[in-house]
C-alpha cells in the first residue's frame, strides 16, 4: 500500500462528509454474489456521493483479498456503479476475513489511501460465511456494522469486531438487497443520525432452525425517559446451544447501548423452560 502524501489542502470539509468503507464475503454461490452487487448498486445509488461528502471503498474478499474501489478514484455514482457491475465473481470456499481486516487497517491509516482526517469512517461488512483465518488486527477509529447473510455467517464474530454495534441478521440475500439497503442508509445517510448512534431494535426471540434474527437501524432521538425491558429466552430443550448463544448476544448488545440506572432503564432477564 503506497504511503506517499497526498497535497495539503484548507479546504473546510462538508457537513455530510463520511468515509464508507465496504466489506463483502464473496466466498459465496453466483446468484449469491449477483445479489450482493445488487445491493452495492442500491445503496450507492441512494448515497449522496461527491468528493465533498461521502467517498466509497468496494473491497472483497475470498482467499485473496482484492480493492475493487478505492477512496483515491473519482468519488462520483455514475464510476462507482460502472465498476460494481464490472465486479467479476471470484468464489471459492476459504473466508479470510482476518486478512480482509488487516487490509482495511492499514487503508485506513495510510495517508496514500485517499482516508481523510476528522472524517467519520463507516465499514459495512457483508457477511455469508463463518472466518476461516482469525481475526486480529481491526480500524480503530471506524465504526463496523456487520450484516450477516444466511444461515452460516456467525454472527458472534461481531463480537470481536465493535461491541458496540449489534450485527445486522438477515435471513438470504433477498433480504440484503432490501432490509439491507435501508439499514445501510438509515445508519449512514440520516440527518439526524451520526455514525455512532445505533440501536437496536427488540424483535420476537422464538424457537426458529436458523440464526436469531435481529436488525439495528438509526437512533435518531436519545431515548431518555424510564423503561421496564424483560428479556424472556426460550431455554426448552428444543433450542439448540448456539441458538442459545445467538440469544444472549442479542441481549448483550441490547445492554451496552441501554441507558441503565436506578432511575432510567431497569431490565429483568428471564429463562424460560419446559417443566
Amino acid at each position: 500500500i503506497s504511503t506517499s502524501l497526498l497535497p495539503l489542502t484548507t479546504t473546510p470539509f462538508h457537513k455530510n462528509s463520511l468515509d464508507t468503507y465496504f466489506l463483502i464475503d464473496t466466498a459465496v454461490t453466483q446468484e449469491e454474489f449477483n445479489m450482493t452487487k445488487i445491493f452495492l448498486e442500491n445503496v450507492i445509488e441512494r448515497m449522496d456521493i461527491s468528493e465533498e461528502t461521502i467517498h466509497i471503498t468496494i473491497i472483497q474478499y475470498s482467499y485473496d483479498v482484492t480493492v475493487e474501489y478505492a477512496f483515491t478514484e473519482k468519488q462520483s455514482k455514475e464510476d462507482i456503479i460502472k465498476r460494481v457491475r464490472e465486479i467479476q465473481y471470484r468464489g471459492g470456499n476459504v473466508t479470510n476475513t482476518g486478512k480482509a481486516f488487516r487490509v482495511l487497517d492499514e487503508l485506513s491509516v495510510s495517508t496514500g489511501s485517499g482516508s481523510r482526517d476528522q472524517v467519520p469512517t463507516m465499514v459495512y461488512w457483508v457477511v455469508h460465511n463463518s472466518a476461516s483465518d482469525n481475526i486480529t488486527q481491526l480500524p480503530t477509529d471506524a465504526n463496523i456494522t456487520m450484516i450477516a447473510v444466511g444461515p452460516k455467517a456467525n454472527i458472534r464474530e461481531a463480537e470481536l469486531v465493535s461491541k458496540d454495534i449489534p450485527p445486522v441478521v438477515l435471513q438470504n440475500s433477498t433480504e440484503l438487497v432490501t432490509r439491507g439497503t435501508d439499514t445501510v442508509i438509515n445508519t449512514c445517510c440520516s440527518e439526524k443520525v451520526s455514525p455512532t448512534t445505533m440501536a437496536p431494535v427488540a424483535t420476537t426471540l422464538a424457537s426458529t432452525s436458523q440464526p436469531l434474527a435481529y436488525i439495528t437501524q438509526a437512533a435518531t432521538e436519545p431515548c431518555t425517559k424510564p423503561m421496564d425491558v424483560i428479556f424472556l429466552l426460550d431455554g426448552s430443550s428444543n433450542i439448540k446451544p448456539s441458538q442459545f448463544e445467538d440469544m444472549k448476544t442479542f441481549v448483550k448488545s441490547f445492554i451496552r447501548k441501554a441507558d441503565i440506572g436506578p432511575n432510567t432503564t431497569h431490565v429483568s432477564v428471564r429463562r424460560s423452560e419446559e417443566h
